[in-house]
């Protein structure tokens, strides 16, 4: 600076006050006016020359969240029994949100657990009669039971059945069998008797036999021979009597030993066909069972995402949720990201890790900084917007989350307007004074 004032000083002498004449004003002004402007040129040349200066491209774009927007519905509606979060609040995944009332849920999700159990314990206890078991062996629920005691209860009450079922049956049998063995027993004593009369008849027969010979020799009256056909007579009539029982009482004994399977056979069937529908009905309970369980579960509307709560529609305890209605949504707040758009004509000027400088445009320009960002990615291929029709690339922008802690008292969401400037390079002022020039001279030699 010290040369500078010295070589001032030296013009200053040269064009001062010369023979004790002092020069007129208005020519020592313009001398002096053209030197500085020789020197502010100069110095501009200098600054345009060498001085770089960042060739960016401005284009518009928009906060993008790295997740999608979740809107939060509820399939059956139902009555607010508490609301847990406010609007805008920051929420986590698997936070409750709003609990609705759960009295028909529950008593529902009971009745089918009662119904489901009993099912499940009979179903046990068939299949334990069926393959003749002394004890029945129990199944695990196919389904989460809450109320163990009932499930006690209920195997107990099927227990009692079962241990009745088969005291009854055995008792049944039981009886059958003691008929076959008195059936046995006078089939036995008719038998005894069979073979003594039949004995007893060899022994009339043969006194006959001697009798009528006596009588043919005139020994022997006619009134005892025929006494003695008479008692033949009544002895076979009697082994005749004797034969029907003991048939009688071998039928009765294979009738009763029929029965005996027959019951064995009727109480099998039943037990089959009451497997067969108790199965149907168990699929049918585990499938309505779940599906009121889940009900129960969804009484606790708990969030898919983290998060921001944006466009809460229910504050009151009480209040009714239509089936299917929006209660609220859940934007994703984690990996905010910026897209934009660049002409087909920046394309090949932008790269990815080219350094970015984002302006919030929808937020007051006075408090709010400007952030810096890195381009992820360029796409590949141009596209093309379906309502200007205009073509163009689009650019993906990566802001860190320390950059985004910069912006105090404000609330970024997904959709926000920003300004972007990518710094493709960078250029001195003579270059872009000069490139339309050169860029012009070399398109007219082409055409030469």
């Amino acid at each position: 600076m010290s040369k500078l004032t010295q070589w001032i000083e030296k013009i200053w002498q040269d064009f001062g006050p010369e023979d004790g004449l002092e020069k007129p004003d208005s020519l020592r002004v313009s001398v002096y006016g053209l030197w500085i402007a020789g020197l502010g040129f100069g110095f501009f040349l200098l600054w345009a020359l060498f001085v770089p200066l960042s060739e960016g491209v401005v284009s518009q774009g928009s906060l993008v969240a790295d997740g999608n927007r979740k809107t939060i519905q509820h399939l059956e509606g139902g009555i607010v029994a508490k609301v847990h979060i406010k609007e805008g609040e920051q929420v986590s995944q698997g936070q409750r949100l709003i609990s609705l009332d759960q009295t028909r849920a529950e008593v529902r999700l009971n009745l089918l657990e009662t119904r489901f159990l009993m099912t499940q314990a009979i179903l046990d206890r068939l299949t334990a009669e069926r393959s003749d078991l002394k004890k029945i062996t129990w199944t695990a629920p196919a389904v989460p039971i809450r109320n163990e005691r009932n499930k006690q209860g209920i195997r107990i009450a099927q227990e009692n059945l079962f241990n009745a079922r088969r005291d009854q049956l055995n008792g049944e049998i039981g009886i059958l069998q003691e008929k076959v063995k008195q059936l046995e027993g006078q089939k036995k004593g008719f038998a005894a008797q069979l073979n003594a009369k039949k004995e007893e008849l060899t022994y009339i027969q043969d006194e006959l036999n001697r009798l009528e010979k006596l009588a043919k020799r005139g020994t022997v009256d006619l009134p005892r021979v025929l006494a003695q056909r008479k008692e033949k007579t009544q002895a076979e009539g009697m082994i005749a009597r004797l034969n029907t029982d003991v048939s009688a009482a071998a039928i009765g004994i294979s009738e009763t030993r029929m029965q005996i399977l027959q019951l064995t056979h009727d109480r099998r069937q039943d037990v089959e066909e009451k497997t067969m529908s108790v199965t149907e009905q168990l699929f049918e309970l585990q499938e309505e069972f779940i599906a009121a369980r889940d009900i129960y579960i969804r009484s606790e509307i708990i969030a898919p995402q983290a998060g921001k709560v944006i466009g809460l529609s229910v504050f009151t305890v009480g209040g009714v949720i239509p089936p299917g209605q929006p209660i609220l949504d859940i934007v994703p707040m984690d990996g905010l990201f910026v897209r934009g758009r660049i002409k087909p004509t920046d394309a090949d000027n932008v790269i990815a890790t080219m350094p970015v400088r984002i302006r919030l445009s929808g937020l007051k320009q006075r408090t709010t900084p400007e952030l810096k960002g890195t381009v992820m990615d360029v796409s590949g291929d141009a596209k093309k917007d379906d309502i200007t029709g205009e073509q163009f690339f689009e650019v993906r922008i990566f802001i860190s989350p320390e950059e985004f802690s910069r912006v105090k008292n404000e609330t970024l969401l997904p959709g926000m307007p920003v300004e972007i400037l990518i710094e493709a390079g960078k250029r001195t002022a003579m270059e872009y004074f000069l490139d339309p020039i050169t860029d012009l001279v070399r398109r007219s030699m082409r055409e030469d």
